[in-house]
């Protein structure tokens, strides 16, 4: 009786991280954004570089037109040897979440301005959760694409590959931990009554 009460226990604490891992706090979401330049599209500082940070919103990513702000993120943008050019937070610039569908172009996440920036694109009806097209899949005008100093050939570098993904809120990973340190101390206990 005992031990169907701790198998009960055991699977109820899985079942609630489980259930909640993919849910979206009513809070706010944060995501990871990730990913490299190309070394063709043009000719920017950023070519073979990367991007990388979090930004988070007040519930779960919504693209709109004229576009959503994000009111919280931090960017940075790094050229191949690693040396970081430009970092875009909300203190220093804006960021919007913009569905450009309409006008062909999918779905855009904008951090900063024409100067310095850092554009990803994804297909229409997206949401943002995900691989961004790379530059060379770009839908209509605009693209997965960064710019240092100004909007150029010269400046700009194309994206050739970015995911943005969801970070899971703590107390999800805290349940899930629970769980699943739980069973293992379950089976280590069955395997050791069998010696």
């Amino acid at each position: 009786m005992l031990t169907q009460l701790k198998v009960a226990v055991i699977t109820m604490v899985l079942a609630i991280g489980l259930a909640t891992a993919g849910a979206r706090p009513a809070c706010a979401d944060t995501y990871q954004v990730s990913g490299f330049f190309d070394t063709t599209s043009y000719s920017g500082p950023l070519n073979g570089g990367s991007f990388s940070g979090t930004f988070s919103t007040t519930g779960p990513l919504a693209f709109t037109l004229p576009g959503t702000s994000i009111p919280t993120f931090d960017v940075s943008l790094f050229n191949s040897s690693g040396t970081l050019l430009a970092e875009l937070t909300n203190s220093t610039t804006t960021a919007l979440a913009l569905d450009a569908t309409s006008a062909g172009d999918g779905d855009l996440i904008g951090f900063g301005l024409a100067q310095t920036f850092l554009q990803l694109q994804f297909p229409p009806g997206s949401s943002g959760i995900g691989p961004v097209l790379p530059f060379s899949s770009r839908l209509g005008a605009n693209a997965s694409f960064a710019g240092i100093g100004t909007n150029t050939i010269l400046t700009d570098s194309g994206v050739a590959s970015g995911q943005v993904s969801l970070v899971p809120e703590p107390g999800t990973l805290l349940l899930l931990g629970m769980g699943f340190g739980l069973l293992g101390r379950k089976r280590t206990a069955k395997r050791e009554s069998v010696r």
